[in-house]
């Protein structure tokens, strides 16, 4: 009995919405909220990118019945429920010191990096090597390590490179599988390597090693093709190869060269906004503005 009720989903069960709020471009404050922690995380980095007063993701998790018929609307106003807390939660003045934060003017510790690394794959049409490079691109600039006139040049040259790349013959076959996977730095400073076909699982790793302070790179993806379905541990072994030789030490050196970098230039400046900010935010939004100080490192 106790099965066919739980197939029927009559029992309650943990249901984790997470969100966000940001400000438009017309002061207008807006809310993104999902049940999928991995889209609501891109949809925040997206954001992020485009430079929105924003606060961090947060997380609820509410007991409730998720019948088939009834899921879609229980869910919606389980939505609805997470963005009027967020409403009530974030104020005019939380997203106006984010905003003197963020108009603090960005550094150009990374260009050089950056336009070196360029130079090295421009011409090898080499769509892996593109995808890392842009992947350490908008880490820098998140960070505020990049003035945006650099960022969007450079955007617009791996626009114009994947347009080469696009005329290549991709051969496609019966079956196709998406992997996943980060290099990160263990404890012996060697570095280790995860890998899977499931996006969460290496999203969780990721998240887990943040939680512990342990340097990783940005999520890689690639698309594999094969013939036959028992060739998948085959494929496996093979994107596992790939992300070793593409994230080699090389790769992994000028990745934490990037991280390392700080703002300190605007530590008092930076300093004198939290202070006047500890004086009316509530401890919720000062946990928002010590979130966004230590993503651009302006107190490190």
């Amino acid at each position: 009995m106790e099965q066919s009720l739980a197939e029927m989903a009559c029992f309650e069960q943990d249901v984790i919405i997470y969100g966000f709020a940001w400000r438009d471009r017309n002061g207008r404050t807006m809310y993104t909220t999902s049940e999928n922690e991995v889209l609501a995380c891109q949809a925040f980095d997206e954001k992020a990118l485009l430079k929105y007063d924003m606060s961090p993701i947060y997380e609820r998790t509410t007991r409730a019945i998720l019948k088939e018929e009834t899921q879609e609307q229980t869910i919606f106003e389980l939505k609805l429920c997470h963005s009027n807390i967020l409403r009530e939660t974030y104020s005019d003045a939380y997203f106006e010191t984010i905003h003197a934060l963020a108009a603090l003017e960005a550094d150009r510790q990374a260009e050089d990096i950056l336009r070196q690394w360029q130079e090295e794959i421009d011409g090898y049409y080499d769509e892996d090597a593109v995808r890392l490079f842009e992947g350490a691109l908008n880490l820098a600039y998140i960070g505020r390590h990049v003035h945006q006139e650099t960022y969007l040049a450079l955007c617009t040259w791996i626009q114009q490179y994947r347009k080469q790349i696009v005329g290549k013959l991709e051969m496609k076959d019966n079956f196709q599988r998406t992997f996943y996977g980060i290099a990160f730095e263990k404890p012996d400073q060697s570095l280790g390597f995860a890998c899977n076909a499931n996006e969460k699982a290496i999203f969780d790793r990721a998240k887990a090693l943040d939680a512990q302070g342990t340097l990783h790179t940005p999520i890689f993806s690639k698309d594999y093709w094969y013939h036959r379905s028992n060739e998948l541990k085959d494929v496996r072994a093979a994107f596992e190869k790939n992300l070793r030789e593409l994230m080699d030490a090389n790769y992994f050196e000028r990745l934490k060269k990037l991280q390392h970098l700080s703002n300190s230039a605007h530590r008092d400046t930076c300093q004198a906004i939290v202070d006047r900010a500890q004086e009316k935010l509530s401890e919720k939004e000062m946990e928002g503005v010590r979130y966004w100080v230590n993503r651009w490192q302006y107190l490190s």
